[in-house]
């Protein structure tokens, strides 16, 4: 059994008794809880002057919650290969098209002290995988594959079987598929099985 024992105003001071007194007005006024359970707990009642047909506080200050798809898309990219057969290799990596590859891969070709004319000979356009191209004894060749080892290999051994004794690989690189994430339902997805 709990005893309580009661202390006069006077001997807990005025400042104690006026928090005191403030205190149990903030007590009224907060939300019914069971002993024990901070308020804003989903146990916690309404306040007193809630009656029923009237939303809470909390109901009417809560935010809708909506839920976005999240989708992934891979983005291609392009690379292309230019060579004027009396000078210079032109290349372009991660491009975002075709065109935009065989473009920058013409400009590189020129920069690089390459004739006008034979730039625009275009020797190889490659999408989402790796290219390479061999020189060797005045003979070339050049791949494209989805990794840059083989890619490699496919153009030295192309060199060589062309007539090159002494091929190596002069140019290696990748244009690979660039990951992002989007809200927008992509027009091609497809729900995974």
């Amino acid at each position: 059994m709990c005893t309580v024992r009661s202390v006069p105003v006077r001997k807990i001071g005025f400042f104690s008794a006026a928090m005191l007194g403030l205190w149990m007005t903030d007590v009224s006024a907060q939300t019914a809880c069971p002993a024990g359970v901070p308020p804003g707990d989903p146990r916690c009642g309404p306040s007193p002057s809630w009656h029923p047909g009237q939303q809470s506080q909390e109901q009417e200050e809560a935010p809708a919650v909506v839920f976005l798809d999240r989708y992934q898309v891979w983005d291609a990219r392009w690379g292309a290969l230019a060579r004027d057969v009396q000078g210079p290799l032109g290349v372009a990596e991660q491009q975002t098209s075709r065109a935009s590859a065989i473009e920058m891969a013409q400009e590189s070709c020129l920069a690089l002290g390459g004739n006008p004319e034979r730039c625009t000979n275009v020797i190889l356009v490659y999408r989402n995988s790796c290219a390479a191209y061999a020189w060797g004894d005045g003979y070339a060749s050049w791949g494209a594959e989805p990794e840059i080892a083989v890619a490699e290999k496919a153009a030295v051994d192309g060199c060589i079987k062309a007539g090159g004794k002494s091929c190596e690989v002069v140019y290696s690189g990748c244009s690979l598929p660039q990951e992002r994430w989007t809200y927008e339902r992509p027009k091609d997805f497809k729900p995974a099985d």
